[in-house]
């Protein structure tokens, strides 16, 4: 087990985000402990990291709060030769309102508390060297503190038989969709489908194939057939690069999935795009959107240290010593009370140098209620939670001294109302720059400026500039 704390003292002119004449000066303190747990027999396997964001305002320009902080993942193994259990449980902080300020670390403007809980028994029993069965049962339910439509329960069920390429092969998949809502009863949907995927093998390298097949959709009280097809490929020519892609014609119109990966001992980049239906259980279920730098961080260090518990510890000793924001702002969780058609793509590109990290990230994302392919929604939901969302970041983190780093950061996001709140728009940018020294091998302090532009057009939610500067420091026990 593994424990931290962090502290943070932030000194606002405009700490109630207001316009003009409005704003107040403040203090506000935050501290936040966590702890990281491990553990992992021949049976079972858990990861958890457990924690709480405490915040308080000197002059009481907003309410001071407790926010929980848990990402918990298990597994247990019920028989070794096929049964297995995924269990997680996540409670974390998110916007409020989509259209209001993002959240940021050490305050307590436009956040809420959502929770997922995610049960999943599973079988995976090979057949033969070459074949093997697969099903797993997923139950996935998400809860929000403040927001009533984010209370909803998706379950999942898919089994697949599959024959490894050699050179031909293929699976035959069967995959049910469910979401309840807990009310608007006419948003409620399902989704099954069946299909045929054929592979062709090359080199043991390349696997691409047609796929075949049908669906079943219950949506808006209406039962409807329809034939799905399309195309899916798999490129992996050695240990640092993949491409994974899949596109199939779907009562929607053209669905898919892009995945691209690349890394190298000094570099790795991240692409994914894709077209699918989404809801507010299933897509919370995922976790935050955004990139994490950890992760990229462990794949650039792969080569150098290929132990994977050694590999963590430099990356987590990494992360603390040159003070990095390991969480990529992504796109706003939207909490939609009805089914939604996401076109999403984001990319990240980090380069690791003796002295530079150097990111850049960006996305783009766009939301609109799910209808079969040249049709509406017939005003049986209030679809207003459509909208199309960009933003990015750009970072650099240089080491002047063994103690000694600087961190700079900029940050873009824009949300553009679609459908009924057409014309709606929120713009924000944040700027931060911040000096870390590692005072300790395990304690380092940090100071720094920040200012944030945030501009909106909807009537209620102000417009705001708010400088600040920051003290901190950070220490693992």
């Amino acid at each position: 087990m593994n424990s931290a704390v962090d502290g943070l003292v932030t000194a606002s002119s405009n700490a109630n985000h207001a316009t003009g004449d409005a704003a107040r000066k403040d203090v506000i303190a935050s501290v936040q402990p966590s702890f990281y747990l491990v553990g992992q027999s021949g049976f079972y396997r858990v990861h958890a990291t457990v924690g709480a964001e405490l915040v308080a305002y000197a002059n009481a320009t907003q309410p001071n709060r407790a926010y929980p902080l848990i990402l918990a993942n298990g597994n247990a193994t019920l028989n070794p030769r096929f049964l297995f259990v995924d269990a997680a449980v996540s409670s974390r902080v998110a916007e409020r309102d989509a259209y209001a300020s993002r959240t940021d670390s050490g305050t307590t403007e436009n956040r809420q508390i959502l929770t997922t809980y995610r049960i999943s028994p599973y079988i995976n029993y090979d057949i033969s060297p070459a074949s093997s069965f697969y099903a797993r049962h997923e139950e996935l339910y998400s809860h929000s503190n403040a927001v009533l439509a984010a209370n909803q329960l998706f379950s999942n069920t898919e089994v697949r038989l599959t024959r490894k390429p050699l050179p031909f092969g293929g699976s035959l998949e069967f995959a049910n969709h469910t979401v309840q809502y807990s009310g608007a009863g006419d948003s409620k949907w399902s989704n099954d489908t069946l299909k045929a995927k054929g592979d062709i093998g090359i080199a043991g390298e390349l696997v691409f194939g047609p796929t075949l097949g049908a669906e079943h959709t219950k949506l808006f009280l209406e039962d409807h057939n329809d034939a799905l097809y399309g195309a899916h490929l798999t490129w992996i020519p050695n240990e640092r690069v993949s491409l994974k892609a899949e596109v199939e014609k779907r009562f929607f119109g053209v669905g898919g999935r892009l995945d691209a990966h690349h890394r190298s001992p000094f570099m790795s980049f991240a692409l994914q795009v894709e077209r699918i239906p989404v809801t507010t259980a299933s897509s919370l279920g995922v976790g935050a959107s955004g990139s994490n730098l950890s992760t990229f961080l462990d794949s650039i260090l792969t080569t150098r240290f290929p132990d994977p518990a050694a590999r963590q510890a430099i990356v987590t000793d990494l992360v603390t010593s040159r003070g990095l924001q390991t969480k990529l702002q992504g796109s706003v969780d939207i909490l939609a009370e009805y089914a939604q058609l996401q076109d999403r793509a984001q990319a990240t590109w980090m380069l690791l140098g003796s002295r530079n990290i150097i990111v850049f990230s960006i996305y783009g994302q766009r939301l609109r209620q799910l209808t079969r392919e040249g049709e509406t929604g017939g005003g049986l939901v209030i679809a207003n939670q459509d909208n199309r969302q960009v933003g990015g970041t750009v970072s650099l983190n240089r080491r002047l001294s063994p103690q000694v780093t600087l961190d700079m950061s900029a940050v873009f996001s824009k949300i553009d109302g679609l459908g009924l709140r057409k014309g709606d728009a929120s713009r924000d940018r944040t700027f931060r720059i911040s000096a870390v020294r590692m005072i300790a091998p395990r304690t380092g302090v940090s100071i720094g400026m920040q200012y944030t532009n945030f501009d909106s057009n909807i009537p209620g939610i102000d417009s705001y500039r708010a400088p600040s500067a920051f003290v901190g420091m950070n220490h693992r026990f």
